[in-house]
């Protein structure tokens, strides 16, 4: 570069001031912030994506939901064939067992209350208690019976007993009536006996027989319930879910 090309910086021409007229010094405004159209929307970026970044996400969300349905299908379609089907054999079988012994529940209840329908029938317990009724009425005159000689023996005795001076002796006779007394009494006392042990032998056979009947009644009502239950299948109508039972869940 040569020394005449070096560059020199032109002076500043200012018109008014070569004109004369006075430069006013310029007026400084405060430093006051103006408003933007960026600060109403400060803090809102941080909370919110561009469509892109959103169908990117959702696009996401989607394949792992598909991902997941995919494999809970693979596990729930074998696990599910399987629990059914070894529930449905532990049905059948559990029905089978309760089948076979309801058969042979219903058979012990017919036998039991065919045996108790011919002891209630059988004659000898209404022969028996005939027979009771007969020895009781029996009993009851033999002891009216006893009243008369009784009464006679002891008025004897009585009369003697009240002879005056020598005459009122113990002999023979005094003793044979007391003899009678005695042994009229204790045939008194045994028939007595023998009427209460009828009484009570009548009450026995009579609660006896009640308490069969009652029990023949329970074998028939039980046998009536199991044979209407053996009747019952899964395709039955009229099917009642229990409390107890297993039902299936409303999806």
């Amino acid at each position: 570069m040569k020394p005449s090309e070096v560059l020199v910086s032109r002076p500043h021409y200012d018109r008014a001031v070569a004109q004369g007229v006075p430069v006013r010094d310029p007026h400084v405004e405060p430093d006051v912030p103006q408003p933007s159209s960026g600060s109403a929307t400060a803090g809102y970026r941080s909370t919110k994506y561009y469509p892109a970044e959103w169908f990117s996400n959702y696009r996401t969300v989607l394949q792992q939901a598909g991902t997941n349905h995919h494999e809970a299908q693979s596990i729930q379609s074998p696990e599910s064939k399987t629990l059914h089907q070894d529930t449905e054999a532990a049905t059948l079988k559990t029905q089978a067992v309760g089948t076979r012994l309801l058969g042979e529940r219903l058979q012990e209840t017919h036998y039991w209350k065919s045996e108790l329908k011919r002891h209630v029938d059988k004659c000898w317990l209404l022969a028996d208690t005939e027979s009771l009724l007969a020895l009781k009425t029996r009993l009851e005159k033999a002891l009216d019976a006893t009243e008369t000689p009784f009464a006679i023996a002891t008025d004897n005795l009585n009369c003697r007993a009240r002879r005056p001076g020598a005459d009122l002796v113990r002999d023979t006779v005094e003793e044979e009536l007391v003899k009678e007394v005695d042994l009229i009494r204790s045939i008194q006392a045994l028939l007595k006996r023998t009427r209460a042990q009828v009484v009570t032998q009548f009450k026995m056979n009579r609660e006896a027989k009640q308490t069969l009947e009652l029990d023949w009644s329970d074998k028939y009502q039980a046998y009536n319930f199991d044979d209407h239950s053996g009747r019952y299948s899964n395709m039955s109508p009229d099917m009642q879910h229990h409390p107890s039972s297993a039902t299936l869940q409303d999806p």
